[in-house]
């Protein structure tokens, strides 16, 4: 079976090439996963099994789409096949990329500046040069 199939899992449906059914007179399934559709797996059932005893495929059950099915009187237990799927790519969330943003880089101004002068960087001290919001330029004084 895929290695990425697993409860929690975010897929996406690329197939939506569904049979359909009828018991006693209802179509089933009523609600089936469309293509693009993200689904994240509730459970997997086993499927077809190959030469070797190992299952080829399973089928899934997601949290968005009811595992029993009614239509009219009638109730199904439905499951979609695997093959019909695939891994939704997240992206990378690890915060310590965010974290990193926060960070001065070298050069950056690392003082705090308890007054601040509004006049051309040229009259002040290389460490008092500062350029500020918008373009402007001034002096920091440290205190």
């Amino acid at each position: 079976m895929n290695t990425w199939v697993a409860p929690g899992v975010r897929c996406i449906c690329v197939n939506d090439d569904w049979t359909e059914f009828t018991a006693r007179g209802q179509v089933f399934p009523v609600r089936q996963p469309m293509i693009d559709e993200v689904l994240t797996i509730r459970d997997v059932q086993p499927g077809l099994s190959g030469g070797n005893g190992e299952p080829m495929h399973g089928y899934l059950g997601f949290w968005e789409i009811d595992i029993v099915q009614e239509s009219g009187a009638v109730f199904a237990s439905i499951h979609w096949i695997v093959t019909h799927f695939r891994p939704v790519q997240e992206p990378n969330t690890d915060i310590s990329e965010l974290s990193a943003l926060l960070e001065p880089g070298p050069g950056e101004l690392q003082r705090e500046c308890v007054g601040w002068t509004s006049r051309s960087t040229a009259a002040c001290s290389p460490s008092q040069s500062v350029a500020g919001l918008a373009g402007l330029a001034g002096c920091c004084h440290s205190g």
